[in-house]
């Protein structure tokens, strides 16, 4: 298991998490699956486990969900999905022997919350300066905000982000991932998924 084939395995969970997973996400939306930060982090969850498992990968990469990240207790964060590689048994070095590689923070609204963005890019940010080795982090915003196309969202995050890191070599370390499929569904149909969006998240006995 030697540096060449980790670069290459990095490269491979790297494109599926900027070509493909969005798209798999918003397909979630519109099937009505994503309807609180818990249902986006077991949609996540499931399309990387999937992946990584379908490319034989599960021996030396690991994924977890909250895991407590930093030494001290006042220093620790939980970033919502960390995707791991454990070295090969002939590369271990003392202390060394797990690295986190890539962080995905994850956040559900109704819509586009400003305050909401800038308090979780902070969180990454911090993230990204204290694990030096972290190959990319990722925000992942599921908001169905029929007044907001993704294209729109995205310029946003990214505005947010560069307010956030003022340093560009910090700020291509973190990259904002919307995902807001509305747009694409017109007339009768967005009635329906709206209504039944808005059912779901508030049944009837929580009322």
């Amino acid at each position: 298991y030697d540096m060449t084939i980790f670069t290459e395995e990095i490269k491979i969970i790297k494109n599926f998490i900027e070509k493909k997973l969005q798209k798999k996400l918003e397909k979630d939306q519109k099937e009505l699956k994503i309807l609180s930060e818990g249902d986006l982090q077991s949609c996540v969850y499931f399309h990387l486990r999937k992946f990584i498992c379908s490319k034989k990968f599960e021996e030396n990469w690991h994924l977890t969900n909250k895991l407590p990240m930093g030494k001290q207790r006042k220093d620790k964060i939980f970033p919502d999905i960390v995707i791991m590689r454990m070295k090969d048994k002939r590369m271990k070095e003392k202390g060394n022997v797990v690295k986190p590689v890539f962080l995905i923070e994850l956040k559900e609204h109704s819509k586009y919350d400003s305050s909401s963005v800038k308090s979780d890019l902070r969180k990454l940010a911090k993230a990204s300066k204290r694990w030096r080795h972290l190959q990319q982090s990722y925000f992942i915003l599921a908001a169905p905000d029929e007044n907001m196309d993704s294209k729109t969202m995205l310029t946003k995050m990214k505005i947010m982000r560069n307010d956030v890191l003022t340093r560009n070599e910090h700020r291509s370390k973190i990259i904002p991932m919307p995902v807001n499929a509305i747009n694409t569904i017109k007339g009768p149909e967005y009635v329906k998924w709206k209504t039944k969006y808005k059912e779901l998240r508030k049944p009837t006995s929580l009322r």
